[in-house]
């Protein structure tokens, strides 16, 4: 996540010393000042919520652990109640 807020933020810079030259102020009526701006505020957040990425990752990543050990339980476990009621048919 902290590799696409670097992107945005060498963008945003390059984005806004391109529009202070006089060909790069007059491309599109100034469109790279704003564009330079919006890639700088993309990247300030990406910083800012970069640590609440990473924890969600890893809450999904116990998340799905603890799902497949519970599942792998519950096959054992039935499994094993199957052993069960077929030693109980054969056995009468």
């Amino acid at each position: 996540m902290k590799k696409l807020a670097r992107v945005f933020l060498v963008s945003s810079a390059i984005m806004l010393a391109l529009s202070l030259t006089g060909p790069g102020g007059e491309f599109l009526w100034g469109a790279l000042k704003p564009l330079g701006a919006i890639l700088f505020g993309a990247a300030f957040i990406s910083y800012l919520l970069a640590n609440e990425y990473a924890k969600y990752d890893e809450e999904q990543k116990r998340g799905a652990e603890l799902r497949r050990k519970e599942n792998s339980d519950v096959e054992r476990e039935g499994a094993a109640r199957a052993n069960q009621i077929k030693d109980s048919k054969e056995g009468r």
